[in-house]
């Protein structure tokens, strides 16, 4: 890492603690010297973001997808994403288009598959937050969807910045947004 020196890397997914305490690590000053930390951006992809991929969508962000892919590994999912393709599945069964609900199942079972270990709960911390959110909102004028406030709970209790196509939803919530279809990250 050239001009940082070395570099430690820290990621919201480990438990640090957990480890010591179960005796699978040993503390950091005890096995290397002191290092500066690199603390790198971690991403919680809004439904407009990842659905940006979708069978009917492909060609219009090429760049987008490519972008995902190549850091996969710092993208996480909130489950509040899964229930909304759901929907949308749902609906186009219900309106009868048979051949694009397959096809955005079969989508949707990638990504599934893709992100499992990526797929955020929304958990009592972020319903905590989450009511704090909505007020926080409401206190400034705006009257955010039910699922947004639920995705800035969750990137907020986790340290996450939301990548959504939509950041005016975000800003009244008071949480970090970026929208990658202006500029990638």
């Amino acid at each position: 890492m050239g001009a940082i020196g070395q570099c430690s890397v820290v990621r919201p997914t480990s438990d640090v603690r957990a480890d010591l305490v179960l005796g699978r690590a040993e503390p950091e000053s005890q096995v290397h010297p002191p290092r500066q930390a690199l603390i790198l951006p971690v991403y919680l992809v809004d439904t407009n973001v990842i659905s940006a991929g979708a069978p009917s969508r492909r060609a219009s962000a090429a760049d987008l997808a490519g972008w995902m892919e190549e850091h996969s590994e710092d993208i996480y999912v909130s489950v509040v994403t899964v229930a909304e393709v759901e929907h949308g599945i749902a609906k186009a069964r219900r309106e009868k288009a048979t051949r694009k609900a397959h096809d955005l199942a079969a989508w949707l079972e990638t990504r599934l598959h893709l992100y499992q270990t990526r797929i955020l709960a929304f958990d009592v911390a972020a319903a905590r937050i989450a009511g704090f959110l909505s007020d926080l909102a409401r206190g400034r004028g705006a009257a955010p969807a039910f699922a947004d406030i639920l995705i800035a709970a969750t990137a907020r209790s986790r340290g996450l910045i939301v990548l959504t196509r939509n950041t005016r939803h975000f800003e009244p919530l008071g949480v970090r947004a970026l929208n990658p279809f202006e500029r990638l990250p």
